[in-house]
């Protein structure tokens, strides 16, 4: 599992915006400020757009592999058509371990 944390600002609010993967089960849950906005299940899909509003502004999270044959991936946050962010797991998001 994986987790991925921005820091967007929209209408003048500052908002956190988070997306908790687990890329082999497929469950991928967006959540808003801590509040969830948008849940979806699709095992071994890597594939995905997730769409929400901040404040009336659109947003999407897209998740997909970095290259057709590649066990990388990227996620994208867009807010109002402007790309946030785009990277992989290996460029510096939290790895979500259970404790023992």
């Amino acid at each position: 599992m994986a987790l991925k944390t921005w820091t967007v600002e929209t209408q003048g609010n500052r908002h956190e915006v988070t997306l908790d993967w687990g890329y082999w089960g497929g469950r991928r849950t967006v959540s808003v400020d801590g509040k969830e906005v948008d849940s979806s299940t699709f095992p071994l899909r890597w594939k995905s757009t997730q769409e929400f509003d901040l404040d009336g502004t659109p947003c999407v999270v897209r998740t997909k592999p970095s290259t057709k044959f590649s066990a990388r991936f990227l996620v994208e946050l867009e807010v109002d058509g402007r790309l946030i962010d785009s990277s992989s797991p290996r460029d510096g998001w939290e790895s979500k371990k259970k404790a023992a």
